[in-house]
């Protein structure tokens, strides 16, 4: 499950994908409805929450609170972050809780790129003194820690960078994701043809050095320049009937919850569904008619229109859920 605790950030990132979603701030859930979304959801068999927004989750107060109910209940815990809110005190939090993954979002291998395109000097400084405090705080614990990097015409030609700076920073993963451009500040970050060519080759250097320090990565989406873009086709569908050749399975396994309560089945169709408060959590996972209808619209290989905007990343991870389904 994931949930998205609030819209607000405290950066203005050129590329970011939900900017016209900060504008505005209305019906935020308190704390008290998270902890009680959070309890009902567990007793409902959820085992593992994606902390993220929307906005940046360490604007919104209360925030430690919402990740201790979480491991309260020894469920995976995964959290994204520009990384420059977590102060010594929140870091130790952290630890302390045995938080379990830390996504940092670091989109240039140095302060000029990376600082430009979150429109915040100093932000690259506090992202990586994050990652650094997280991984050297305790020699017992630290959660295991992820950079996220979405690609742009700024850094493209940065990827080895990342994953020196990647190995630097003790990360075991760095999540390279595609650009989804709405509107025109994004769109002038596409890569041009000659750009993605560029990219593929970038990728290929990348994962080379990767393998070398032996940390994971999502460069082969960008080996090939079909998967290097979003917004240009749906998933496609398995030669199989019915669920089994569904192009989408998060109908069936996963919920976002928005700030204000709003659902849907993934991030790209964010606050489409109605909100969680209306009722239960079960009741509401097997009963609501929204849901449903994007099951059966999987069932029959019909995918909305937005699928189409789907990162590579989610659907990689959809193939690797495919290959533990019981066969008959």
């Amino acid at each position: 499950m994931e949930i998205y605790p609030t819209l607000r950030c405290n950066l203005s990132c050129s590329f970011c994908d939900t900017t016209y979603r900060h504008q505005k701030n209305e019906d935020e859930l308190s704390l008290e409805e998270w902890l009680t979304i959070i309890d009902e959801a567990v007793d409902s068999g959820v085992q593992q929450f994606f902390v993220l927004g929307g906005g940046e989750p360490f604007v919104k107060k209360g925030i430690i609170e919402i990740l201790r109910a979480i491991k309260s209940h020894d469920c995976y815990g995964m959290l994204t972050t520009n990384g420059s809110l977590i102060d010594h005190q929140s870091s130790n939090a952290l630890i302390n809780m045995k938080w379990d993954e830390i996504h940092i979002s670091i989109d240039g291998d140095n302060a000029t790129t990376h600082d430009d395109l979150r429109g915040q000097k100093g932000s690259f400084r506090k992202a990586v003194q994050t990652a650094c405090r997280l991984s050297t705080i305790n020699p017992n614990f630290s959660p295991r820690l992820v950079i996220h990097t979405v690609i742009t015409n700024k850094n493209h030609t940065q990827l080895t960078g990342m994953i020196n700076l990647a190995h630097a920073l003790k990360a075991q993963r760095v999540d390279f994701d595609a650009l989804i451009a709405y509107h025109p500040k994004q769109r002038s970050l596409l890569l041009s043809a000659t750009q993605q060519q560029e990219l593929t080759i970038a990728a290929k250097k990348a994962k080379n050095r990767a393998t070398s320090l032996g940390i994971e990565h999502t460069l082969d989406n960008f080996i090939s320049q079909e998967r290097a873009q979003r917004g240009i086709s749906p998933p496609k569908s398995l030669p199989k009937e019915g669920k089994k050749g569904a192009p989408c399975l998060k109908p069936w396994h996963h919920l976002v919850i928005g700030h204000n309560g709003k659902t849907s089945p993934c991030c790209v169709l964010t606050g489409e569904g109605p909100s969680i408060k209306e009722q239960p959590f079960m009741n509401f996972w097997l009963n609501n008619p929204y849901l449903e209808q994007l099951r059966n619209n999987m069932r029959a290989h019909n995918p909305t229109q937005r699928c189409a905007e789907c990162s590579w990343n989610i659907l990689r991870h959809e193939q690797e859920i495919r290959t533990h389904l019981k066969k008959s």
